[in-house]
């Protein structure tokens, strides 16, 4: 660690400041931020006891609100000198911690500030707070559970979801500069190739493209009848498998390689107008005109014959308008389902 001594002859003589012998030197923030920035191998020699998860837990709800109420009033965002001004008078220290706080909250200024335009808004600051404090906390309290090798209990779930966290993302500087047919309606990504599946609202054919330049690689056109066209589609991670359903009422199923080979081309009794693959059900679940749900064991060849048999053929309805998505849940092991009805319905596709 480094001395007090050390420091302040240190910052003293790095100080230029036109003050006669004798005289009291005052500095001020800019003077702080300044000698900070121009001397980084001073917050080398030590671990500043002012963390990002120590200054967000030395702020009250109080605290918070009466700092929310000046980021409102610049609603372009603070700069790192105003930001320090509003933390120092928030966060009680002692006078002889100043250039500590002051060091960790320019660290804290930078973190906040990925797009490096120099200024912090209130929403980067809150969410910042969500992922490093809830997100450290979650990351200890499940470590421990799991530890035991126990499933969760109903409250322990429900615990998790509430605290997780939300990943922060940056926009790429790659833009899209194709010419698109109509609107996009599906967009899914391909880990086996590293690249994205895109399907145009009305069209014959869905694009794969490169997310890396974002330029188109090949098309996708199903067999189907001249006037038709893809309704949905979705990818299978597990198997590498690429699922859609058309407006002739077909189900198609397609290998997810060079060759692009049809698994699957079936003409169903009723429209399909959504397909979903459920990992954890090994089956391919469609929503159609009548607003039911439909599995279809298809394309996965190493499901047991006796749960096939089980979910062949089988229908859903309790919806009354059209489904829009579908999801699983793990623990218990259900699949949602959400609709224009305004409902949300769970299902156990193991009853009978």
């Amino acid at each position: 660690c480094i001395k007090k001594n050390f420091f302040l002859q240190h910052s003293m003589s790095t100080f230029k400041h036109p003050s006669k012998k004798g005289e009291k030197i005052t500095l001020s923030i800019d003077d702080i931020i300044n000698f900070f920035q121009k001397n980084p191998q001073i917050a080398k020699y030590q671990v500043n006891p002012y963390s990002v998860d120590k200054l967000m837990m030395l702020l009250d709800n109080e605290k918070l609100a009466a700092l929310e109420e000046e980021f409102n009033e610049h609603p372009n965002g603070i700069e790192l000198p105003n930001f320090i001004l509003l933390m120092k008078s928030a966060i009680v220290h002692p006078h002889e911690d100043r250039f500590k706080l002051v060091n960790g909250l320019i660290k804290l200024f930078e973190d906040i500030d990925i797009n490096g335009d120099n200024h912090m808004e209130w929403s980067e600051f809150t969410q910042y707070i969500i992922d490093a404090v809830i997100g450290e906390k979650e990351t200890k309290f499940f470590d421990a559970r799991f530890e035991k090798d126990r499933e969760l209990t109903e409250g322990e779930i429900l615990d998790e979801a509430y605290s997780r966290k939300t990943k922060r993302y940056i926009l790429s500087k790659n833009v899209d500069n194709t010419l698109h047919s109509n609107l996009i309606k599906r967009i899914c990504y391909l880990p086996f190739n590293d690249h994205m599946l895109v399907l145009e609202q009305n069209q014959r054919k869905m694009k794969i493209y490169n997310p890396k330049d974002c330029s188109m690689k090949y098309t996708i056109e199903p067999k189907f009848e001249d006037k038709a066209f893809i309704l949905d589609c979705c990818y299978a991670t597990t198997l590498n498998l690429i699922g859609a359903v058309t407006s002739d009422r077909r189900v198609i199923i397609w290998e997810n390689n060079n060759s692009k080979r049809e698994v699957v081309n079936l003409k169903k009794d009723v429209l399909r107008t959504g397909i979903w693959y459920l990992p954890q059900h090994k089956a391919w679940i469609t929503s159609g005109s009548d607003h039911a749900l439909r599995v279809d064991i298809i394309g996965v060849p190493t499901f047991p014959e006796k749960e096939k048999a089980k979910l062949e053929d089988r229908v859903w309805k309790s919806h009354t308008n059209k489904i829009m998505d579908v999801v699983e849940i793990s623990q218990p092991k259900l699949v949602a389902s959400c609709s224009l009805d305004g409902t949300i319905k769970l299902w156990d596709l193991t009853e009978t």
